[in-house]
């Protein structure tokens, strides 16, 4: 930009007077945009700092079961990873319906236990 600067003072010394001003001027018009045009970036730069965005969640590598030679592809992680959902599914409910069958098994000795203590009350002594 300096070289380019001096080559136009040097063109600018040849020129009619009338055509070197308008030049000067010119420039002079360029620069003043280019000077606001920078200020206006760095005004931006300063208001919003750099940051990086949030790194990427690594991949879940998993081993073979029986290989420890290669890891486990993203698509047989994805299918593994299904398969694990579905297994946990399955145990959350198989012990739900655990724990449901163990209440009913309380209630229903509950009130047994209720219906032979009253059942008890009604009859009367034996002679």
């Amino acid at each position: 930009m300096v070289k380019g600067a001096a080559m136009e003072a040097v063109l600018l010394q040849q020129c009619p007077p009338s055509i070197a001003e308008n030049f000067a001027v010119a420039v002079r018009d360029m620069s003043t945009a280019l000077l606001e045009k920078q200020q206006e970036l760095l005004a931006q730069a300063n208001a919003a700092p750099l940051e990086l965005p949030p790194a990427f969640p690594w991949p879940n590598a998993r081993d073979f079961a029986g290989s420890q030679k290669r890891k486990i592809t993203r698509h047989e992680a994805a299918l593994q990873e299904e398969i694990d959902v579905a297994v946990q599914r399955r145990r959350e409910v198989i012990e739900a319906q655990a724990e449901y069958n163990n209440k009913c098994h309380y209630t229903d000795q509950a009130v047994r236990a209720i219906i032979k203590r009253h059942s008890q009350r009604q009859e009367p002594p034996s002679p």
